[in-house]
């Protein structure tokens, strides 16, 4: 099947460990700054920290301890989001973490997963033997190049580009397909 391809990056994300013990609630702090249109965070437990546990609850805190989101665990993966709608420079928020354990005594390891979404998407060229098409065949390698003019921001330590690359219908030009970045 032939696909056309392009590419952008859509802002940027950082995967991290985060240790949950006892009764607890766990208050991480984060800022959304300006140019930053959202940021969302994906967590993801194990099947063994998951049978530990009766409930588990997250939550984005404004400063004055408002909940502007609310979710929780679908089964062992959880998503929760917020936009930024400030015009002001920075916004501090803190993401809460309330687990509900079997035992008390219990503690366990949760993966974060926290994408920084920017205002506007950054174009990257992408090209499969120096054309912006491919066409894809089972068993088959294709190899994607990529050309980057990287966004004149500095990333947070441990942070890494985050984006997608879409494979539209040559015929229908609607994405069937996207791989992120």
């Amino acid at each position: 099947k032939s696909y056309s391809l392009s590419s952008e990056i859509l802002g940027f994300q950082k995967i991290y460990p985060v240790t949950l013990t006892g009764e607890s609630i766990y208050k991480m702090p984060f800022t959304l700054r300006k140019g930053e249109s959202s940021k969302e965070f994906n967590i993801e437990l194990t099947k063994e920290h998951f049978n530990k546990l009766t409930d588990f609850s997250l939550m984005i805190l404004d400063s004055s301890g408002y909940a502007v989101s609310k979710d929780n665990l679908s089964y062992r993966t959880g998503k929760i989001s917020v936009r930024n709608t400030s015009d002001e420079d920075s916004v501090d928020y803190k993401l809460a973490f309330i687990p509900a354990f079997t035992h008390k005594s219990s503690d366990m390891k949760i993966r974060v997963k926290e994408i920084t979404y920017f205002s506007s998407s950054v174009p990257v060229s992408v090209a499969n033997l120096g054309k912006r098409s491919v066409t894809l065949y089972p068993n088959s390698p294709r190899v994607l190049k990529f050309g980057l003019n990287p966004p004149d921001l500095t990333l947070p330590p441990n942070s890494e580009y985050y984006g997608k690359i879409y494979f539209k219908s040559s015929s229908t030009n609607k994405s069937e397909y996207e791989l992120s970045l």
